[in-house]
């Protein structure tokens, strides 16, 4: 308690426990953005291509309670890829309706269109579960996509969209927000929490 760990000193991943992060404070950093991960795979993989001024979060699923206040406190906008089905969405929309500033990452039609041969088909459930998150106003910004995947009645799995596509698609989306906001243009420093 009391003692600070400097995360820009990591270029690999660190794991914090639950009841530590809880605890935790976090410290101003040269972030500009958090990308949160739905799956490990695709989060390994990541970390060799992310950006220095971005923070990397594994959400293994649906995030924890501590993992949305890590989120909270870092006050950072964030970016959420995951895997394009019923779950990735419905995750998504979790991470809408618990954190302020969320959007999709490489989650959209054109990631559908270009691994077409790699997706899956969608079960039954999957659909309804689909049409249902199509309804939901906090996925505003992600019915075309839904709607990509119940017309082609297809799903795509996160692991297969690389992560250099994610990372070109993180910086079009960074370059629109410091357009629009010139103070996310900050250095990156990395960040402080403390436990």
């Amino acid at each position: 308690i009391g003692d600070y760990c400097h995360l820009a000193a990591f270029s690999c991943a660190i794991a914090i426990p639950s009841e530590e992060l809880l605890e935790a404070e976090t410290r101003p950093s040269g972030a500009v953005a958090v990308v949160t991960i739905e799956n490990l795979t695709s989060f390994e993989q990541w970390l060799d291509v992310r950006p220095a001024d971005t923070v990397a979060v594994l959400t293994g699923g649906f995030p924890g309670r501590s993992v949305i206040r890590l989120l909270r406190d870092l006050a950072l906008p964030v970016l959420h890829w995951g895997d394009m089905d019923a779950g990735g969405f419905e995750i998504l929309a979790y991470l809408k309706r618990s954190l302020r500033d969320v959007r999709p990452l490489a989650m959209g039609p054109d990631e559908l269109l270009a691994f077409a041969e790699s997706c899956r088909p969608l079960g039954d459930g999957d659909r309804r579960r689909l049409e249902r998150l199509a309804t939901l106003p906090e996925l505003a910004d992600s019915r075309e996509s839904i709607g990509a995947l119940l017309q082609q009645f297809r799903k795509l799995e996160q692991e297969i969209v690389p992560p250099s596509r994610v990372a070109a698609a993180l910086s079009k989306v960074l370059a629109v927000r410091q357009s629009a906001k010139p103070d996310l243009a900050a250095p990156a420093d990395g960040g402080a929490r403390s436990a």
